[in-house]
């Protein structure tokens, strides 16, 4: 149901600004410098020429 309904948005959103969304999703990732394990990080979304955060960790 979800996606019907994100699909009907996208679809209108697309039609009424005359433009689609561009690249969903990208993510920075920090790292630890000893170890190169992910300790933290910033995923987000890009469309309608905005990027927006959607998760973002920064360890202490």
């Amino acid at each position: 149901m979800k996606a019907g309904i994100l699909a009907a948005l996208v679809s209108f959103n697309a039609e009424m600004r005359n433009f689609a969304p561009e690249k969903p999703d990208f993510a920075i990732a920090i790292r630890d410098p000893e170890t190169k394990e992910v300790t933290g990080g910033l995923y987000g979304v890009d469309g309608y020429g905005r990027a927006f955060v959607k998760l973002l960790i920064v360890p202490e």
